[in-house]
């Protein structure tokens, strides 16, 4: 008996010459994981080479444009390094035509950041800076002719707003080991402050100066050990002295000084003066209180030494002829008023022993 299934015929394909459907689909994938590499490098070679180069030179013009052109000061600068959203300026110096031997401005390195997205694009947006070893240095000459006056009054003369939709000022400003120089050759007077930092945010400035002198041609000079100032936005600024001493004349020193100095919220140029402090190496014997005018250059102070045994002065009596000072006692109330023309007092004074 014969099997009725039909019979099998043998099927051929046709050959692929050699994987060409494989080739093809490869390449479909290749092209684009090139294009994808090519477009990566480029954009490596953007940020790591180019961005740091063009933010170097965007920084140079902004710094030179905004400080030297509109300032009418000459500016250098030495390295510029920057990065996404970090900038490093090294030896930032600022000079004008009225600044002697020293420049107005030396920092030696100042730290930024700031917004990487906008800066992709041209605009700048900036976060916390950082200033650190900073110098200024303000002088007067003999013939009256100064480094300072022009530029506060072109900053005073410049128009409020902008338009650029840039935000050219820090979120905040830290200032670190800084020194100040003020030498006025009309009035014969220098002063020096050799540390200070200081620190800015919205709504609040606060500075801190430390080893403060003040001397004079005329023999009166002040020095501080530290000074402080706080300074809220909208606010009168207040002044907090620690470690003063103040000698009016070469045998007089007020030593000892310790207090604070308040500017009045309606009145600005007006402050109150609220001492404490000592004399001839002893602390706390008298307090000074009173307003001053800083317009008006007047003052009226209150001076006031309590009662108190004058055994306290022993390291100033004790080379000088006054005997029994250890029984003796003193006290002291007078009213000090200061004004253009020099000054004037009146009060009571005690001794007893």
């Amino acid at each position: 008996m014969q099997s009725a299934l039909p019979p099998q015929r043998a099927t051929l394909r046709a050959p692929t010459r050699g994987g060409t459907r494989v080739k093809r689909s490869r390449k479909r994938w290749l092209i684009p994981i090139i294009g994808m590499g090519v477009v990566c490098t480029a954009i490596v070679v953007g940020l790591l080479v180019i961005y740091p180069r063009v933010g170097a030179r965007m920084v140079r013009e902004k710094v030179t444009e905004k400080v030297g052109a509109k300032r009418g000061r000459d500016v250098e600068m030495g390295a510029v390094e920057v990065s996404l959203g970090h900038a490093i300026i090294r030896d930032l110096e600022i000079r004008g035509p009225n600044d002697g031997e020293l420049p107005f401005i030396h920092i030696a390195r100042i730290e930024i950041d700031f917004e990487t997205m906008p800066s992709l694009i041209g605009r700048v947006r900036l976060g916390a800076a950082t200033l650190d070893g900073v110098l200024v240095n303000m002088r007067r000459h003999h013939d009256g002719r100064d480094n300072v006056r022009d530029i506060i009054e072109k900053l005073q003369a410049q128009p409020g707003g902008g338009g650029s939709g840039d935000s050219t000022m820090p979120t905040s400003i830290a200032m670190l080991h800084g020194k100040v120089v003020v030498d006025d050759a009309m009035a014969g007077a220098t002063l020096l402050m050799q540390d200070g930092d200081a620190t800015w945010k919205p709504g609040a400035l606060i500075a801190h100066m430390r080893d403060v002198t003040a001397t004079t041609i005329a023999a009166p000079k002040a020095s501080a050990a530290k000074l402080e100032i706080h300074k809220p936005t909208g606010e009168p600024p207040m002044l907090k002295i620690e470690g003063g001493e103040l000698a009016p004349w070469p045998r007089m020193a007020l030593a000892s000084l310790q207090g604070s100095l308040t500017s009045n919220p309606q009145n600005p140029r007006l402050f109150t003066i609220d001492l404490s402090g000592g004399y001839g190496g002893v602390a706390e014997l008298w307090t000074a209180k009173g307003p001053l005018d800083t317009t008006a250059l007047t003052a009226s102070i209150e001076l006031e030494a309590k009662k108190f045994q004058l055994d306290r002065l022993a390291p100033i009596l004790a080379k000088t002829p006054v005997v029994d000072y250890a029984n003796t006692s003193i006290d002291t109330k007078v009213k000090l008023a200061l004004d253009r023309n020099g000054a004037t007092f009146d009060g009571q004074f005690h001794l007893s022993g």
